[in-house]
């Protein structure tokens, strides 16, 4: 089975309508046609839980919807979590090389080590690698075909 790493830019999107959300949801619709499996590095729930937060302290969304978010990726999460201690190194070594941050690179290493790509909807992330020996490591939602 195929799989791809996932980053919380598009998760975020599968509950809060977003630009591209239509895009975000298709990809949750082909797990569910069992076309591919999603993963991601453990740092994923902190970075959801931040993205939430900021969007609550903005009145963007309530207090409530957001834990009921939270609540219902915790209950339903369709992407397997892959632990940060098996990705560390390797992250470190991609920061350094890429000038990313050590956060970003979990994504990229996890796509490394999975010989496959991250699929993100962080424009300024997927731009910054073009040219670098990780282009074809990443794909930008809005260019995702599955």
């Amino acid at each position: 089975m195929k799989y791809y790493v996932i980053d919380s830019s598009v998760v975020i999107k599968w509950y809060i309508p977003e630009i591209f959300s239509e895009k975000a949801v298709n990809i949750l619709y082909q797990i569910q046609q069992g076309r591919f499996k999603l993963m991601a590095p453990e740092l994923i729930l902190s970075e959801i839980g931040n993205v939430l937060w900021k969007k609550t302290i903005t009145n963007e969304i309530s207090f409530d919807m957001a834990k009921k978010i939270i609540e219902n990726i915790i209950k339903t999460n369709p992407v397997k979590i892959v632990s940060s201690k098996d990705l560390i190194s390797s992250a470190f070594t991609v920061a350094h090389n890429t000038k990313r941050t050590v956060y970003d690179s979990m994504y990229l290493a996890l796509a490394l080590k999975g010989r496959t790509q991250l699929i993100s909807a962080d424009e300024r992330l997927v731009n910054s690698l073009k040219g670098s020996p990780f282009e074809e490591n990443i794909c930008l939602l809005q260019s995702f075909n599955g």
